[in-house]
């Protein structure tokens, strides 16, 4: 079985292998329980399983982002309207979520696109 692994694993991608590796782990506790073979389970060890690599997300093309703007702008609706809030203010999701319903009003005339109630 060693010699299997050995000659299978570099060909796998880490997360092929990992789920090849639970998969073994669980039928040899299988085995050793069904079969009171207590040494089966000293076989696999948890730090014997690949830890997956750490992703990170992919940031938007330039062209992906303006698309999203313009759709966010179409739209014109209240959730489009906290996401361009939040795209334009930097302002954080939570901070967001605190806001009351109606701290939002119309614009003035030669004011910005939104005006709060705090400011003026």
């Amino acid at each position: 079985m060693l010699g299997w692994l050995a000659d299978l694993w570099p060909r796998l991608a880490k997360s092929t292998r990992s789920l090849h590796a639970i998969s073994l782990r669980c039928l040899l506790e299988e085995l050793a329980w069904t079969h009171d073979l207590p040494a089966l389970l000293r076989l696999l060890y948890p730090d014997d399983i690949p830890r997956p690599d750490a992703r990170l997300p992919r940031p938007l093309t330039q062209e992906q982002d303006r698309l999203i703007q313009q759709e966010l702008l179409r739209r014109s609706d209240l959730a489009s309207n906290v996401l361009l809030l939040l795209r334009h203010t930097g302002m954080r999701i939570g901070d967001c979520v605190d806001l009351s319903f109606d701290c939002l009003r119309p614009p003035a005339p030669n004011s910005g696109p939104f005006m709060c109630p705090w400011e003026n």
